[in-house]
């Protein structure tokens, strides 16, 4: 990793890490079950690895384990004193909204999206990276655009016909049967090319006429289980999605139903969050929200090895009842259904708040933080 971010100095170019740690709450189910399907992949790389057989190239060895990404973060933060992001929202909306904001030079990525949102002047292969010569590919809007007959700005629209996170598949299945039935994969992408072209849209890819949105919504509707108004609820945020950040209501804090005090220490709790402090696990914990338990790769693969959650399911007890209400302990900290939290009060946390105050500048770990975030702070 020094390695890495030496040669991006070395040609003048400062790397600035998204680190996606924290799940909408929208997502959170299709994450977790995302972690499961895993659990076979998890199985056959521990079983390579105990029988010490080398990985087969783009096999099942893209698979990490899931605190890795904690480890990674706190040695960019704290071991090479980078700057490194906490999202509050999806990971792509971050850089994207960062990436128009300051009118970055590029993204390094891997993610169709920024080709779809058109965000940074380029949009840079980290597939394709080669440090020996600072070499990747170009990944180029206008090029898509220009080989699908579209404007840029018909992107979003495309993208949302073609299905994504919000246009998924249970929605888009049975209006993208008959356009695969009829031929290649490239008849399919022209075929929904086709559809975009006779829509006028504004810079920010928002169609013109409400119309012609209702119109394709009416045709997706038609052999799905939502009826069309959904479909063009639905249909609109996923257009809106490549342009406007917003993040979840639970972290909206001005318009919590709390005292001022606590809304200091949400406050805190998020930049400190954003800034790598601390992770979303900490934050949950303090918004009472449900947490993310995550498995280490290492418990996979072994019957005589209990699942971490039920390992640490007694100290998270303690630990919720510590922060949460100090009335509240071990076995009266939680209900049987360990996701579901009794409410405790925010003052038996105040000392984490006095901690934190004396103890770092909010700014101080980052000479830039005020200057990159200005506009993120909630």
């Amino acid at each position: 990793m020094q390695n890495f971010y030496k040669q991006f100095r070395d040609i003048g170019v400062q790397l600035i890490a998204f680190l996606g740690n924290y799940k909408p709450k929208t997502k959170r189910q299709g994450w977790i079950k995302r972690r499961y399907d895993h659990i076979d992949r998890v199985n056959r790389i521990m079983t390579y690895a105990k029988a010490n057989m080398k990985p087969v190239a783009n096999s099942d060895f893209g698979v990490f384990p899931s605190e890795l990404v904690d480890t990674v973060a706190a040695v960019i933060r704290f071991v090479l004193k980078e700057t490194i992001v906490h999202s509050l929202t999806e990971t792509d909306m971050e850089i994207i909204a960062y990436a128009r904001k300051h009118k970055s030079f590029g993204i390094l990525s891997q993610d169709t999206d920024f080709s779809i949102a058109n965000a940074a002047h380029y949009y840079l292969s980290m597939r394709h990276l080669c440090l020996q010569n600072m070499t990747t590919c170009v990944y180029d809007s206008r090029g898509l655009a220009d080989h699908l007959q579209l404007q840029v700005n018909q992107l979003p629209l495309f993208a949302t016909l073609m299905g994504n996170d919000i246009m998924d598949y249970d929605t888009m299945k049975k209006f993208h049967y008959p356009i695969l039935k009829a031929g290649a994969i490239k008849i399919f992408v022209q075929s929904i090319a086709s559809l975009c072209r006779p829509v006028r849209c504004d810079q920010e890819g928002n169609p013109l006429d409400k119309n012609q949105i209702i119109g394709l919504s009416k045709q997706i509707s038609a052999g799905s289980y939502l009826d069309f108004t959904k479909v063009y609820t639905l249909m609109m945020e996923s257009i809106s999605s490549y342009s406007i950040y917003s993040v979840e209501d639970e972290l909206l804090i001005d318009k919590m139903n709390i005292s001022s005090d606590q809304k200091d220490i949400l406050s805190l709790a998020v930049t400190l969050y954003r800034q790598c402090w601390i992770t979303c696990d900490v934050l949950m914990l303090l918004c009472t929200k449900e947490m993310q338990m995550s498995t280490c790769i290492e418990i996979f693969n072994e019957g005589n090895i209990k699942p971490i959650g039920n390992i640490l399911a007694r100290l998270r007890k303690v630990l919720y009842g510590a922060v949460l209400n100090g009335e509240l302990n071990n076995c009266l900290c939680l209900t049987v259904q360990l996701l579901y939290v009794v409410i405790g009060r925010f003052e038996s946390i105040k000392r984490s708040l006095i901690w934190w105050t004396f103890n770092h500048e909010v700014g101080g770990a980052s000479p830039n933080f005020a200057k990159l975030f200005e506009s993120y702070a909630c």
